[in-house]
């Protein structure tokens, strides 16, 4: 009787087993056999995977991946790529691109445009850089696009209307992002998005632009959006951002303002407070000019027990402190941002060790910070992601990280002055796999 293997298994069970790999690990078993080839390219696993390479990562890197990765579906990086060598490549070895977010300088131009899509017609999402001298091309092709669910425009063109065709055709589009300069977009094409998307878009940004009661009366009649980002480049001027509070259906709400009045604030909070979102999960806040008052924390954790992700960018008040215990209240926070602060000192970050299920840090320009700081966030066992450039740790403590953060994988300690290379060494030996990033971009792991 000959030799029971793992070929035996009944293909059900096969494929559940190359389900659970991860997609480096189907692409090395993948060359076993014929047979596991084919479990390997048709895993599940390839549904979700979004390749996206480190920031210095080449074109011939992401062409070496895509010719072993036929099954590729999504791409997203944000390296400045040649069209030239990365389009042929995606279009010659990969049979089903779903997702395709690479970013271009100069863009793409519309032969190529057109070559993407007719060899990969299930497209639904889609990052192209839009330029003055072929907008009205590429936007024509993007309005024809049946099956575009989510569209990142990057680029800078605010020339009234050229946008408009997006709007007109595009009938799948839910994500809509003008992620480019100042300004990326016009007045009168933003308010024709509003006007005429309000009942479709679960996604908007629209970048760099004055936030104008019209804009903001608009945003109040949107009934599916979820996520939204203004973006408020002006200094003085007067909004009530009451009508925001009728968006029920919002989970994450980014406001970012240059106003220099202290009462801009406080009309965006009161709306915040006043009549909380109830489906808000995701917070991120930065006033540029002014100081948060020092019950803004307790009001957020009070208002929002079920964020997972909160930022507060800005100037923190000295008292402060009562705010961070409240913060040990979030059950569910996974990620935490606060930088750009001469007032948070090693004790306040005491409360964050009670975040058991914090995953990502952020803490960076918080001058104040020393080694203790270390100590409470040894705690954090859940932490991925620590940022504390600009701190003043000398690393003293480092070792505690390797003892008690295992799963940690990110650590930036850029311009901190303070800083023993010889500390910053010993847990590079010690957790080999950790990227910390130092000055200049410079790396372990």
């Amino acid at each position: 009787m000959s030799a029971v293997t793992i070929d035996d298994l009944p293909p059900e069970l096969m494929m559940k087993i190359f389900e659970s790999l991860r997609p480096e690990e189907l692409l090395i078993v993948q060359d076993v056999s014929t047979k596991w080839q084919v479990f390997a390219r048709t895993s599940s696993v390839w549904e979700t995977f979004v390749y996206s390479p480190e920031t210095d990562s080449s074109e011939e890197d992401l062409i070496a991946f895509v010719e072993k990765c036929p099954m590729l579906k999504h791409i997203r990086t944000k390296n400045i790529l040649d069209k030239d060598k990365i389009i042929p490549a995606v279009i010659k070895n990969c049979y089903d691109i779903h997702s395709f977010c690479v970013e271009f300088m100069p863009s793409l131009e519309i032969s190529q445009l057109e070559a993407l899509f007719e060899a990969f017609p299930n497209i639904d999402t889609l990052l192209i850089r839009i330029e003055y001298h072929n907008a009205s091309e590429i936007v024509d092709r993007l309005s024809r696009c049946t099956k575009l669910k989510k569209l990142i425009l990057s680029g800078q063109c605010c020339r009234d209307g050229v946008f408009k065709p997006i709007v007109d055709g595009c009938p799948s589009l839910e994500y809509l992002s003008f992620n480019g300069g100042f300004p990326n977009v016009s007045k009168t094409d933003i308010l024709y998005v509003l006007q005429n998307m309000n009942d479709r878009l679960s996604y908007l940004r629209f970048g760099f632009s004055p936030i104008t009661q019209q804009i903001v009366n608009l945003l109040g009649t949107f009934t599916k959006l979820e996520d939204v980002l203004l973006h408020d480049a002006t200094h003085n001027h007067i909004v009530d951002f009451k009508p925001l509070a009728n968006i029920k259906t919002l989970k994450c709400l980014k406001f970012e303002s240059f106003a220099s009045e202290f009462s801009e604030m406080c009309r965006f909070l009161d709306v915040l407070f006043g009549q909380p979102f109830p489906l808000l999960e995701k917070l991120d806040i930065c006033f540029f000019h002014c100081e948060y008052d020092k019950t803004v924390l307790q009001k957020i954790c009070q208002c929002y027990p079920n964020l997972k992700y909160l930022r507060l960018y800005g100037k923190h008040p000295a008292d402060i402190k009562d705010g961070f215990k409240d913060i040990c209240k979030l059950q569910r926070l996974e990620s935490l941002g606060f930088s750009s602060s001469d007032t948070i000192m090693d004790d306040d970050i005491e409360s964050l060790s009670r975040c058991l299920k914090l995953k990502e840090l952020d803490l960076r320009l918080n001058h104040l910070l020393t080694d203790k700081t270390i100590v409470h966030l040894a705690k954090c066992k859940a932490l991925e992601t620590l940022d504390l450039s600009y701190s003043s740790i000398t690393g003293e403590n480092l070792h505690m990280v390797a003892e008690n953060l295992k799963l940690l994988k990110n650590l930036d300690v850029k311009q901190c002055k303070y800083l023993d290379e010889k500390n910053l060494l010993a847990l590079a030996d010690k957790m080999p796999s950790l990227k910390i990033i130092k000055d200049g971009g410079i790396c372990f792991g």
